[in-house]
């Protein structure tokens, strides 16, 4: 019997073969250890697998859970993002730093850059695609915050210039604004020096009463403009004040009496009381007391100095500051507030001026948005005419801005200022602050800050549905990516709008202007 047998050397083979089963045991070791998720995607768009870091990025217990997910609509936030991710892969069969929002188990939103390519068969059709995804949602979220902080510290160095010019201004204008008084002062100190036996014990007392009021009205100025906070943003200052003109005239005709008393110049006041505008009551007084004490100057013995209400719109009050002094030519007039030429006259009595009043007048108006403009003839006397935006019958603010962060308040309200020069906004630093503005002002909007202290945006939004007063207030929420989950809950208790932080100026401009389109609709 003959036996016929085969050799064959299989050692190559059986090599290969444990090669082959150590790469993918060393290949399976890496996928499921791998602290960025990793994936495989069928061509008909199925999970074939996703590595335990996927599953926790996730926020799914299993691969058999996250299999039964509607990859398109339950993991992207656009089902558009995953079309345009295919048509990416499909043309270069590959994609590098590709930024998603995605959506894990529990609604919250994550932002991922995913690295993938395609893999096709020998017919060069697409079998499955593999890649991975890595999470960039703390980059991100510190990188909001980097831009804020920023964007912020540019705004306080801008307020801080302005804060500084005003400052200036203002150390300019106090000789212009406390000379005419102290100069009072010191004449009617003069006439009981040298004529004081002369007098009789009436006019001592008349003259040392005259005193004593300029004196107490200087020292009421100066303790105001010490306790006012320098460093308080003018655009706040000159938004958030109430004003009555009839009140600002009469503590300018108040602090200057003494000086007309002296020249024999009569004051009448023929403003309104309730006359209310929306500027600050500083600025306004520093203007009014600037050109009363101006006219003062330039008005003889027997003539007068007048406080009117010259003109009222809906939207403006118009104030007058006349007197019957010797007046200016049209050329003098022409030149008052042009370029940064300095016009300073001799009073009639030879009181020096510095020529920053008027300038420092037109700085003021421009500052709380109003205008000022002056009409005069030689010997016929001058008038200025002041013009302020007048306060809503309402008394309420255009905009409210709540967020917890100092900063974050202080540039959204620069965006919105900005944007819109003419808006009124208040600021609150929670909720419950929020809340409270909204009752007493009813702003057209609110932008709001989701998380805050004592009562968050969503808490904000749901006590203002049950008032009838404020129900209706469009409330504009802004959060960051982990408060997204709140987004259904936002909306379902009546948002106006949920938008990402950062929020842009543009962003401010476009739903006010929005806002605003909708109310002339309305009406």
């Amino acid at each position: 019997m003959l036996l016929l047998g085969v050799y064959r050397d299989a050692t190559r083979r059986k090599e290969a073969e444990r090669k082959l089963a150590r790469s993918e045991k060393n290949f399976r070791e890496l996928f499921d250890k791998s602290v960025q998720g990793m994936f495989q995607v069928s061509a008909n768009g199925k999970l074939i697998n996703a590595n335990p870091a996927l599953l926790r990025l996730l926020g799914y217990s299993s691969l058999d859970e996250l299999r039964q997910v509607d990859i398109a609509h339950d993991i992207y936030i656009n089902p558009r993002d995953r079309e345009r991710l295919m048509d990416l892969l499909l043309t270069h069969g590959f994609c590098r730093d590709v930024e998603l929002q995605l959506k894990r188990k529990d609604g919250t939103r994550i932002t991922v850059l995913e690295h993938s390519r395609v893999i096709k068969d020998d017919n060069d059709n697409p079998v499955l695609f593999e890649g991975i995804l890595e999470d960039i949602t703390d980059r991100k979220e510190q990188d909001r915050k980097l831009r804020e902080s920023v964007d912020a510290l540019r705004v306080s160095e801008e307020s801080l210039a302005e804060s500084n010019a005003r400052k200036d201004k203002l150390l300019a204008a106090l000789s212009h604004d406390i000379r005419s008084p102290l100069g009072s002062i010191l004449g009617f100190c003069d006439l009981l020096i040298q004529e004081g036996e002369k007098l009789c014990k009436d006019e001592q007392q008349q003259f040392l009463g005259f005193i004593r009021d300029a004196a107490q009205s200087q020292l009421k100025l100066i303790n105001e403009l010490l306790e006012k906070p320098m460093q308080k943003s003018a655009a706040q200052e000159s938004n958030d004040s109430v004003t009555d003109l009839a009140e600002m005239g009469s503590r300018t005709f108040e602090l200057l009496k003494s000086v007309a008393k002296q020249k024999h110049v009569e004051l009448l006041m023929n403003i309104p009381t309730h006359t209310v505008i929306s500027a600050n009551r500083q600025l306004v007084l520093q203007v009014m007391n600037n050109l009363v004490s101006n006219a003062l100057k330039f008005t003889p013995g027997g003539g007068s100095v007048a406080l009117s209400l010259a003109g009222e719109t809906e939207k403006d009050v118009t104030v007058a500051v006349s007197d019957t002094g010797i007046g200016m030519s049209s050329e003098d007039t022409a030149r008052l507030f042009a370029g940064k030429e300095i016009q300073s006259r001799t009073g009639l009595s030879g009181e020096k001026g510095s020529g920053v009043g008027l300038r420092l007048c037109a700085d003021i108006m421009n500052e709380v948005g109003g205008e000022i403009s002056v009409t005069s003839e030689v010997g016929r006397g001058t008038t200025f005419f002041l013009q302020f935006s007048k306060l809503p019958e309402s008394g309420q603010a255009n905009v409210i801005v709540a967020d917890d962060d100092a900063g974050v308040r202080a540039l959204h309200t620069k965006y919105i200022a900005r944007a819109f020069p003419g808006a009124r906004i208040l600021q609150a630093e929670d909720g419950q602050k929020a809340l409270e503005l909204m009752f007493r002002h009813k702003p057209k909007i609110v932008f709001s800050d989701y998380a805050m202290p004592k009562m968050n945006g969503l808490a904000l939004i749901e006590a203002a549905r049950r008032h009838e007063e404020i129900q209706n207030i469009p409330i504009v929420i802004a959060t960051g990516h982990d408060s997204w989950a709140t987004l259904d809950a936002l909306e379902s208790a009546g948002a106006h709008e949920v938008v990402a932080k950062p929020v842009s100026p543009m962003k401010f401009e476009t739903i006010l202007r929005s806002m605003l389109s909708q109310e002339k609709e309305k009406n």
